[in-house]
């Protein structure tokens, strides 16, 4: 038994699929989101509180959004859930960059404009009240007091699930009318909230799917867009061939090794460099070096301390594509999907791989539209993504009808 749950992306549509039933979401065609540069920034916050953002950076921000409607990026992909009995609906973000879910509360003043969690309308709300919050370098913060309810995802409904309940938010977070909240999905040792076991565990722990599983596919908003999440197990609609398996060597993020990049022909070899797999950032943020390489193999590209990396417009429409090597295994990159929005000289686009001070790479969803993502024990089986993207993220638990040894793996 498994379902599906249709994404969409702020950039394009999809539907809500489980089993025979077909729930259309609604779509955010225009409006502003957070340009290239701004993301950078939220990227870097995320993953270091106290890293320093260079003066250029803050400058590349000051216009820090752009019309969605003029362009056709895809910027961040959101799904619903449903918290309490009866369910209340929230539009989430799907997140293994994080391991918490949290969502806005009628004591949040400044999130007016989503939709506000009643915990006197659910039976099932169960106040745990410990406080917790979460900040970030670029001076965003959520913050208030935990909790437990079910949590209701299509036709899958599971109890005693730990949620934030935020009752202050910095104006960063609140300014996003697209999304309510967080639905993370990383290791439980990352959790702020106090969360013991992974969501897609307790689905299956509690008898909702067979597998501990959850497929996800990202699609193109040039192609068509939207996207989707599958709980219980993959949707081979979206690719041909098996898996790759790449060993997760850190029980936190979603962390592997990086072993090299190429571009234009050139490999650079690389020794001891992680990367974590996010599917809550919309870029690719990796040590200079790295970023380096594989602009030098882009004609075209350059550099400049006002504008950071761009490369021209005209890429969105070439055949040409990047490498990634994890644990020895290579997963390519068309380079049109590094194009991001023009900047301010019209021939030049930003671009959506991007040089920061973090020691790891971290792979958002520029890189994971290419290629499938899975965690779950080993088995030694190769892939050929048929096209766009499907991750496949498995939980704690093996899969009953496989072959495992001992360790946890990511799939590829």
């Amino acid at each position: 038994m498994h379902f599906t749950l249709k994404l969409f992306s702020i950039a394009a549509c999809a539907q809500l699929v489980l089993g025979n039933l077909v729930i259309p979401l609604e779509q955010k065609r225009s409006g502003n989101v957070l340009n290239t540069p701004a993301r950078l920034v939220r990227t870097l916050a995320k993953y270091n509180p106290n890293i320093r953002v260079a003066d250029d950076t803050k400058r590349m921000q000051a216009a820090s959004s752009i019309p969605l409607k003029d362009n056709l990026l895809d910027v961040e992909y959101v799904g619903k859930i449903g918290v309490g009995t009866p369910p209340q609906d929230f539009y989430t973000v799907f997140d293994t960059g994080s391991s918490d879910i949290w969502l806005p509360t009628k004591q949040c003043a400044a999130c007016e404009g989503h939709h506000i969690f009643q915990e006197m309308d659910s039976s099932s709300f169960r106040d745990i009240g410990k406080n917790w919050s979460l900040s970030y370098a670029d001076g965003s913060y959520i913050s208030g007091r935990t909790a437990s309810d079910t949590v209701n995802i299509g036709d899958i409904t599971y109890k005693d699930q730990i949620i934030g309940l935020a009752s202050d938010e910095s104006g960063q977070f609140a300014a996003d009318h697209t999304l309510d909240g967080i639905f993370g999905l990383a290791f439980p040792s990352l959790s702020l909230t106090g969360v013991k076991t992974s969501p897609v565990v307790m689905m299956h722990e509690q008898g909702q799917i067979d597998n501990p599983v959850v497929g996800v596919w990202l699609g193109r908003a040039r192609e068509g867009g939207g996207g989707e999440m599958t709980f219980g197990g993959t949707n081979q609609a979206h690719y041909d061939g098996q898996f790759q398996y790449v060993p997760v060597d850190n029980q936190k993020y979603w962390q592997v090794k990086l072993t090299g990049v190429s571009s234009g022909g050139q490999k650079l070899s690389l020794q001891s460099k992680e990367a974590i797999i996010d599917t809550g950032t919309t870029i690719i943020v990796a040590p200079a070096d790295i970023v380096r390489h594989i602009h030098a193999g882009i004609k075209g590209a350059v550099f400049t301390l006002k504008s950071g990396w761009r490369i021209p417009c005209s890429a969105n429409s070439t055949n040409q594509k990047v490498d990634f090597e994890l644990d020895g295994k290579t997963f390519a990159i068309p380079v049109s999907d590094l194009v991001r929005e023009e900047s301010t000289e019209k021939a030049l686009c930003y671009s959506g791989l991007i040089e920061s001070d973090l020691p790891f790479t971290v792979m958002g969803d520029v890189f994971l539209k290419s290629c499938i993502l899975s965690r779950q024990q080993f088995i030694n089986k190769t892939l050929d993504v048929k096209s766009w993207f499907c991750l496949t993220l498995v939980s704690d638990l093996p899969l009953a009808d496989f072959n495992v040894e001992d360790h946890e793996y990511v799939v590829l």
